[in-house]
């Protein structure tokens, strides 16, 4: 699959409302199209994965859905904190209805991974790195 240099993350169907959907479907009033389009959000999540996958116009279909997928969940955990800040929550009592937004809102989809987290194992995967082989080193010595 040959993708053109002028392919971007608006490219992608229904990028907007995937983002909104991994941040609990927040409305498009209180996350517009605008504010996802701030160049530290979409923008920068596009440029970011782009650059962990410097083959990314040559990807297979499969590989190529998964890098778009990378930059949605990246989109998505760029506008988390804005995104929290805006979900409404309801509470009946038997006598009113209070309505407040949430603090602190578990926003992640199985609750075990961030947003970010699956962005990159996401891109891992496109780069050929299973996620049980990546380590990281600590340290080393070095003897004469």
């Amino acid at each position: 699959m040959v993708v053109s240099d002028t392919w971007s993350y608006k490219d992608i169907n229904y990028f907007y409302d995937r983002v909104r959907m991994l941040l609990n479907n927040v409305s498009n009033v209180s996350l517009t199209d605008d504010m996802i389009d701030y160049y530290e959000k979409a923008p920068s999540a596009e440029l970011y994965v782009k650059r962990k996958v410097p083959n990314w116009q040559e990807l297979d279909e499969t590989k190529f859905k998964m890098f778009e997928s990378a930059i949605v969940y990246l989109t998505a955990s760029y506008n988390q904190n804005y995104a929290m800040s805006k979900v409404a929550k309801k509470r009946r009592l038997p006598t009113m209805t209070i309505e407040y937004t949430a603090d602190q809102i578990n926003m992640t989809p199985n609750g075990t991974s961030s947003l970010k987290e699956i962005a990159d194992s996401l891109i891992n995967e496109i780069n050929g790195i299973p996620a049980d082989t990546l380590m990281t080193v600590i340290g080393f010595r070095v003897t004469p």
